[in-house]
Formats: C-alpha cells, sequence, structure tokens
C-alpha cells in the first residue's frame, strides 16, 4: 500500500504462499480488474489456485490441474467484464482451458508438448474469438479457442492459424501489445514480430 504524504510503500497483508511449500512461484498473473491474481509454478494436490487481494490475499477458488507444475497461465480477454474469464494453464506437456463459469474442470485442452510461454490476443472487432499463443520448441503457435478439443487422452492438437518463428532455441515468456508479440528467448534476447492484425486475429 502507498502513503501518498511520505510516498513510501508498506506491507499491506501477507499470506501462505498457495504454491508447494518452499517452491517458487514460475510467474504471477493479475486477472481481469486486478483484484485476484493466480501463480504458474508446482501447485499442491494438483489444484491450480486462484487468490482474491480484497479478501487479504485468501485462495478463493481452485481449479483441477492434472500436473504438478504449470510453465505458464494467461487469462483469455474476452468476457465481459463482470463475468468469470476463462483461463489458460500450461503443464509440461499440454494445455487445459478453464471456463471459470462451469466449475473447476478443464473444457478445453491443447495437447501440445514443451510449452514454455502462453498469451492471448483480445477479442476483435466483430465479436471475432481471441486467439491463443503458445511458445514450445523455438516457435510461437497461433490457435483458435474455439477448436480447442474437450480434455481427453483422445484430444489431438488442432491445426494452428500461424506459426511465428525464430532463430532463438526457446522462448521464456510472452505478451501481445497491439500488432506486436513480444517474446524472451532463452538466451535473455527479445523477438518481436508485427502482425499487423493478421495472423494472430481470428474471424
Amino acid at each position: 500500500s502507498l502513503d501518498r504524504d511520505s510516498g513510501r510503500f508498506s506491507e499491506a497483508c501477507r499470506t501462505k504462499n498457495p504454491l508447494r511449500v518452499s517452491s517458487n512461484p514460475a510467474g504471477i498473473k493479475w486477472l481481469r480488474g486486478g483484484l485476484s491474481l493466480v501463480a504458474a509454478g508446482e501447485y499442491e494436490e494438483h489444484q491450480l489456485p486462484i487468490v482474491d487481494l480484497p479478501s487479504g490475499l485468501k485462495t478463493i477458488e481452485k481449479l483441477h490441474f492434472n500436473a504438478g507444475h504449470s510453465s505458464d497461465v494467461v487469462e483469455l480477454a474476452d468476457d465481459e467484464p463482470a463475468a468469470p474469464s476463462r483461463i489458460v494453464a500450461a503443464g509440461p506437456n499440454r494445455a487445459w482451458l478453464y471456463d471459470r463459469r462451469a466449475g473447476p474442470e478443464p473444457c478445453g485442452r491443447l495437447a501440445l508438448q514443451g510449452i514454455t510461454a502462453l498469451a492471448s490476443t483480445p477479442s476483435g472487432a466483430g465479436g471475432s474469438a481471441p486467439a491463443l499463443l503458445a511458445a514450445a520448441g523455438g516457435k510461437i503457435h497461433v490457435y483458435d479457442v474455439r477448436k480447442l478439443p474437450e480434455d481427453t487422452k483422445q484430444a489431438k492438437v488442432p491445426t494452428s492459424l500461424a506459426s511465428l518463428t525464430s532463430t532463438t532455441a526457446g522462448f521464456k515468456g510472452m505478451r501481445v501489445l497491439g500488432n506486436l508479440v513480444v517474446a524472451s528467448d532463452q538466451g535473455h534476447g527479445l523477438s518481436a514480430w508485427d502482425v499487423g492484425g493478421a495472423p494472430v486475429a481470428v474471424s
């Protein structure tokens, strides 16, 4: 919290780390509205916790996550502001799509191995759906979230809308900034693509 008179910050609240004991978060993402957050890292009992800030950093929701560790988590920016969001979390050999309005079980699966980073484009004009970007194997694959199959062992990797490539060996983090896709790589560098509204736009 900020003391506006002195300009100093002070700790507002503290709670137990929602991840596995002694583990460090691989990343922390604020969800829509900036009032709750979700962390990537090692999870206890295969439960992905969502933590609420106004309640004092208490875990308010747990999503069933069929892996012990996630490399990244992203919120899809396509819902009404007041509605619970859709979240994608990546495990070692697949990612799961959750619709928080439907409960804690995943409703979709991206059976792509080695995902190191996730990102999402916002909804476009005319009600177009957001696209999901998944970095794996030195490429960034772009998917239509509406075409992710159900979460079953028989689920196949859907056809990607596009792939963004670089000479780097792999990516560690990724963001969509307007028409730019920016990714950090294993060699501590940055790669950027100016997609100009395509190919990451989904009609």
